[in-house]
Formats: structure tokens, sequence, C-alpha cells
């Protein structure tokens, strides 16, 4: 709670949300798309919802990423 009122948002709020699991079906549904699209680091690219990056890539890795996924349209 002291980072989130560090950077002036509603640590009150966070708190509320933390112990109610207010978002748990939201992080539950990312992990789980994540796992699908194998994603295995940060940061990770996502193109379509489809193919994905994870880890630092090249300009010319980030290219090929979007050719693919524009030429499977």
């Amino acid at each position: 709670m002291a980072l989130a009122s560090e950077l002036a948002l509603d640590s009150e709020a966070l708190g509320q949300a933390l112990d109610t699991h207010e978002y748990l079906d939201r992080v539950v549904a990312d992990e789980q798309e994540a796992v699908k699209l194998d994603i295995r680091g940060v940061p990770a690219f996502v193109a379509n919802r489809r193919l994905s990056l994870s880890g630092v890539q090249t300009i010319e890795n980030l290219t090929s990423l979007v050719e693919r996924v524009r030429l499977s349209a």
C-alpha cells in the first residue's frame, strides 16, 4: 500500500480490491491466455491475439511477427 500511496494511487481502493479478489477472474483469464500464446517472459509482444514473442526482440523479429499475422489474415 505504501507504494500505491507514493505513486498517488488510491491505496484504500487497491487494498479493498486485493482483499475482495475483485479482479481475480480477469487475472486468471490473462494468465490462461498467456499460456495459450506460449508467453514465457516480459516484455511480450502479441499480434492479433494469435502469435507472440517473449523477451527483448530485434526490429526484424517484430517486423516478421507482424508480417506473419498479416499474411495469415
